[in-house]
């Protein structure tokens, strides 16, 4: 009797413990959940729920936490609008005022990655539901930044650009694995492009690149009249200098007046104008 009742009480404390330990028991159907131990920090795979899930970690007391997330889907509306780069200067350059602008209606079907859900926990960004609700929602504005972002980046392909107005599927999958792409941490579902208007790329380049071209000519021809204008100063400023300093040297000396008249050959109005400068008042005839 006694190895009988020994007996029990070992198997009931082998399946409590089992029991205890065993995590992915504890999460609802459907959802998934990751694991937080004090000894470990964040496991870096998500439980999902109806798998089998055993942690020894969870049998000392407070060491396992389990954070439980229920993965739904969301539907994000897109619409966007914009420009091509400096958009407006090169339509204002080209005959005709070409429209470089572009336009996107799309509706985006999405759900966060069980795969992310280990590094949104570790940094913080969802500890529970309510914060993987808010990064979700975060998560599907990068979603449609990256979207209208991948438009315009395609738009030069010019398979893409026809097939894309038309719904072909294979643009569709590119647009789709761009946003992927660019947030990681979402699947794409589905997509679904309403309406759509791309500006002509080739003639975007076209005129871009002659618009660069007659900037580079204007600022290459403003410098030379700036240098030009700069040697004209230089030069005027020296000149300014030197009469300065003949100025100077004649109020010291101003017996230099006849002396230069002399050499020079200079008329009486002239000797009298610098005798005056320099102090002195020419001889009456």
């Amino acid at each position: 009797m006694k190895r009988v009742v020994t007996f029990i009480l070992v198997a009931a404390c082998a399946v409590a413990a089992f029991m205890v330990g065993w995590v992915s028991f504890r999460l609802e159907p459907g959802a998934w959940g990751v694991v937080r131990t004090k000894t470990g920090g964040v496991e870096e795979t998500a439980i999902e729920s109806g798998s089998f899930a055993w942690r020894w970690e969870a049998l000392l007391p407070t060491n396992l936490s389990l954070a439980e997330f229920a993965l739904s889907p969301r539907e994000l509306r897109v619409a966007s609008e914009g420009e091509l780069p400096s958009a407006a200067a090169y339509s204002a350059f080209a005959p005709g005022k070409p429209d470089f602008s572009y336009g996107l209606e799309a509706t985006l079907r999405a759900t966060i990655r069980s795969s992310a859900l280990p590094g949104l926990v570790a940094s913080g960004a969802a500890p529970d539901q309510a914060g993987l609700d808010a990064s979700f929602g975060l998560l599907l504005e990068r979603a449609k930044q990256s979207l209208a972002s991948a438009l315009v980046a395609r738009a030069g392909e010019r398979e893409f650009a026809e097939a894309l107005p038309s719904g072909e599927r294979s643009a569709i999958e590119a647009l789709a694995a761009d946003v992927e792409a660019a947030v990681p941490e979402l699947e794409v579902l589905s997509l679904t492009i309403d309406a759509v208007r791309l500006p002509d790329l080739d003639l975007y380049r076209y005129v871009r690149d002659a618009y660069r071209s007659w900037l580079d000519a204007t600022l290459a021809a403003t410098e030379a009249l700036l240098a030009d204008d700069a040697a004209f100063r230089a030069r005027d400023e020296l000149a300014l200098e030197r009469l300065e300093r003949y100025g100077e040297l004649l109020e010291r000396y101003p017996v230099l007046v006849d002396f230069l008249a002399i050499e020079a050959g200079a008329d009486p109005d002239l000797l009298g104008v610098l005798g005056t400068r320099a102090g002195r008042v020419p001889d009456a005839e």
